[in-house]
């Protein structure tokens, strides 16, 4: 039995075995006995078939040993022929660092590594352990078994992908997950590539499991080597303590174009000006609704409203729509000339420009539509046919063409391949006609969460048979060559930018309300990327169907969007009234319209004039607790019974200059009076407190 112990704890190796005997904290035992195997991992065959393979059934072979390293050789026979090689050092920046190399013999290709794993506790005689995860934005799972109960519970990525699949770069935007209950444990991949992986955590028998399962990209035949470290690293003191860990590595090695908002050229000065966002569709109510043109079609119907709420909240604003396309909505790639025609979506572009205000439009990424199911007359199959566009769809394990499981209730179609060879010109076409028109803002790559491309196996696009960091590198070129094609537009996606799209996803649809479905939103990604960029609040699709309608939800969202830095979001009914969320069908119990204007104008004021500095390019860190903060009830349904939240929500943040401040936000109709750090404050209702120290 191999044995590392230094002052954070103590880890126990059984290499005979394969496994991690145990890891303890401060003399607490964190494991459970439960021994899961060191590694696993998968080869494609050339037939198409899958073989797996478990430290468990391996034959140690092999074992160099320090103080504070070692290097095991397992090898395999069954099913195939290959040898796996584990180094792990102890010490130093981190408790534990992990590599694996396999000299793959067979004539499979690697597929992916799960590694390492190891069984955690999931609850002691007081409480159940938090998982912190960076999945949209950030969230505490604080009940593993609710989360495996609910639609979003731990699933193995398949063909053909889901956006809601533990991906990253893409829903997950980070690479670490971390566990806490008697101490903390963080699982990180420090990999300046940023490689494709599923990031995830899951129960295993009375524990839990941190995951991080890595797509190698691997060829027939070819050995495969990890480029970085996976770190098995112990901390304390909750999820910004564990987020510290990734935050140093990061600052070390920022993806490529990554810069500070105030020395970023590729930002608008009007980026700065936080404006708001307003979304809604010109046709129909709700994504399946049928598709007649409603009151705000033509599109200048619109901009008495738009006057009005400019002029009450005090603040410019991006419109934001939905449905505009001319093909179909919601049915890439094609989206020109507009709904109505380009004269008439540019006549509106021109006034709101007169008025200070921006338009940006939601797209619905690289997928390819064969029939929209809104717009029957909308088929594409004859251009398939003609243009010879399946040679850019995504293929199967099998080399199969199959349909797209996105957004098939608007459309039938296809994935495309971020190597196909038509994609990056379909892209950049559709991106050149909207910039020519005067467009500010592109969410080009809705339904692609986070900015990941979906899985492809075909054998004729020029990559690996298998998914891997090739993924990356080709949706962060087909990003590169947008940003080119209309140098003045800003481009994003749905859900916050996965960490190495940033440099050309600057503003993105925050997502964080799906954290509520099974969790507790917690804002890692503000944690660790506000300095670089912003995003804004978002839809809030499902808000409806997780918050029983209540006329001060929303009020409580825009505070948290808020406090997290986020440029904030409302979305109209199409006679112009301020409601939950998108994809309501119901308006017959809509938000508080006097505190919410209220709310809105107040923040808007707060953050161009005092907290100015510490909203953009700035650095959250760990508040002061607040105590003696009163709470509200939320109803909720398809999750959580009931929400406690707290009427005054709270985020510290240090200044490009050094300076630093708590903002604490109230978003109730009451002043209130808390305690922070032993003094008693007062935050003014629907409004916001700047205390800088």
């Amino acid at each position: 039995m191999f044995c590392y112990r230094d002052h954070r704890g103590e880890m126990k190796i059984d290499w005979e075995k394969g496994c991690i005997h145990s890891l303890s904290q401060s003399g607490i035992l964190l494991t459970t006995p439960v021994q899961l195997p060191l590694f696993s991992l998968r080869l494609r065959m050339p037939a198409f078939e899958v073989k797996e393979f478990s430290a468990l059934n391996g034959q140690l072979t092999r074992l160099d040993k320090t103080e504070n390293s070692a290097q095991a050789l397992y090898e395999f026979t069954e099913p195939e022929k290959i040898q796996v090689k584990i180094s792990a050092s102890f010490g130093g920046e981190h408790f534990s660092r992990w590599r694996i190399q396999i000299i793959n013999a067979s004539q499979g290709a690697v597929e992916w590594v799960d590694f390492p794993q190891v069984a955690l506790k999931k609850e002691d005689a007081q409480k159940k352990c938090s998982v912190y995860w960076p999945y949209n934005e950030g969230v505490q799972i604080d009940d593993i078994d609710f989360r495996e109960s609910t639609s979003w519970r731990s699933r193995e990525p398949e063909f053909p992908g889901e956006g809601a699949y533990a991906l990253f770069p893409g829903m997950v935007e980070s690479q670490f997950v971390a566990w806490e209950l008697d101490g903390g444990v963080y699982l990180g991949a420090h990999d300046d590539q940023r490689g494709l992986k599923n990031i995830d955590c899951m129960p295993v028998k009375n524990g839990v499991r941190l995951k991080i399962k890595t797509y190698a990209g691997g060829d027939f035949g070819q050995d495969y080597e990890s480029a970085f470290d996976t770190v098995l690293d112990l901390f304390q003191g909750g999820w910004m303590a564990a987020a510290d860990i990734y935050r140093r590595w990061l600052e070390k090695n920022l993806p490529q174009g990554l810069l500070p908002v105030d020395e970023n050229p590729a930002l608008p000065a009007w980026y700065q000006d936080a404006p708001l966002v307003i979304t809604y569709p010109v046709r129909g109510i709700h994504d399946m609704d049928e598709m007649k043109p409603n009151r705000f079609f033509p599109y200048e119907n619109a901009l008495p409203i738009i006057d009005e709420l400019a002029e009450k909240i005090g603040t410019r604003l991006l419109v934001l729509l939905m449905h505009w396309e001319g093909t179909a909505p919601w049915a890439p790639p094609f989206v020109w000339p507009p709904y109505g025609g380009e004269e008439m979506l540019k006549s509106f572009i021109q006034k709101l420009h007169e008025k200070g205000h921006l338009l940006g439009v939601y797209l619905s990424g690289v997928g390819f539509t064969e029939q929209s199911n809104l717009i029957a007359e909308y088929n594409n199959e004859n251009l398939i046919a003609e243009k010879g566009y399946a040679r850019s769809f995504c293929l199967s394990p099998e080399q199969k063409l199959e349909y797209s499981h996105i957004c098939t209730g608007q459309r039938r179609g296809y994935d495309l391949c971020p190597m196909g060879e038509d994609t990056e010109k379909i892209v950049t076409g559709e991106i050149a006609a909207m910039a020519a028109a005067g467009i500010d803002y592109a969410q080009i790559l809705d339904q692609n969460h986070g900015g990941n491309p979906y899985f492809c196996f075909s054998r004729q696009h020029g990559h690996a048979p298998t998914p891997g960091p090739w993924m990356t590198k080709a949706m962060q070129h087909i990003l590169k060559k947008a940003h080119e094609t209309a140098p003045d537009m800003l481009f994003g996606c749905e859900s916050a930018a996965g960490e190495p799209y940033l440099p050309h996803l600057l503003l993105s649809d925050n997502r964080f309300n799906l954290g509520w479905i099974f969790g507790k939103p917690i804002p890692i990604f503000a944690y660790l990327y506000h300095e670089y960029l912003i995003n804004f609040m978002g839809n809030q699709v499902c808000a409806a169907s997780t918050f029983k309608p209540d006329p001060e939800s929303l009020a409580y969202r825009l505070a948290y969007s808020f406090s997290a830095g986020d440029m904030l979001t409302l979305i109209l009914t199409d006679d112009g009234r301020i409601t939950q969320a998108w994809g309501d069908r119901q308006f017959d119990l809509l938000p508080d319209e006097a505190q919410t204007i209220t709310l809105l104008r107040n923040l808007s004021h707060f953050r161009k004039g005092s907290a100015r500095k510490y909203h953009f390019g700035s650095r959250m860190l760990k508040p002061h607790a607040l105590e003696k903060v009163p709470e509200r009830a939320f109803s909720m349904q398809g999750a959580r019974n009931s929400l406690i939240a707290p009427c005054v929500l709270s985020s510290r943040w240090q200044a490009r200059d050094g300076s630093i401040a708590q903002i604490l936000v109230n978003w109730t109709k009451e002043e209130i009076t808390c305690k922070l750090d032993e003094q008693t404050v007062a935050v003014p209702a629907m409004g916001a407190l700047l205390l800088e120290e």
